[in-house]
């Protein structure tokens, strides 16, 4: 089967779905193309769409920013979308959500009304799986880069 093949395939099947089923059925494609592809220990190389209700803010988001800035993000957002994912690590099993390790302020601002409607709910992540020692020296990664960008 070629490639163009494939594509058009795939185009048919999603045109008999609503945007949920759609949305579940991309996630599913990105993950089956992220894990057979070169690139599948890139956390970037798999964006998912997840219901904004599954996310939820950290303890301790170092990223802090003016409200001139969170308006100019707002408007970049509302006019650009989305460049880059919200960055996640799974929460514990029985709390069946995620937990905002980067991008705390593009996360605020998507729950917004003109955002939200237009996002069908769902935001972009890309999921990082830390091992449970390796969660606070993240954080602490996170921090400093916040730390380095800010102090610019």
């Amino acid at each position: 089967m070629l490639p163009e093949d494939i594509v058009h395939s795939l185009a048919d099947w999603l045109s008999k779905m609503n945007d949920l089923e759609k949305i579940a059925a991309l996630n599913s494609l990105q993950r089956f193309i992220h894990y057979h592809g070169p690139f599948r220990n890139e956390p970037v190389g798999c964006v998912q769409w997840i219901p904004a209700e599954c996310v939820i803010a950290n303890d301790y988001n170092p990223d802090t920013i003016g409200p001139v800035e969170r308006k100019i993000l707002e408007l970049s957002l509302l006019q650009d979308g989305f460049t880059q994912p919200i960055v996640v690590t799974v929460g514990r099993a029985e709390e069946l959500h995620y937990h905002v390790m980067d991008g705390y302020q593009r996360y605020l601002l998507s729950q917004k009304p003109l955002l939200r409607k237009r996002l069908r709910g769902h935001i972009p992540v890309t999921i990082i799986r830390p091992q449970d020692d390796a969660i606070f020296s993240l954080m602490a990664a996170v921090t400093r880069e916040q730390v380095i960008i800010n102090s610019k």
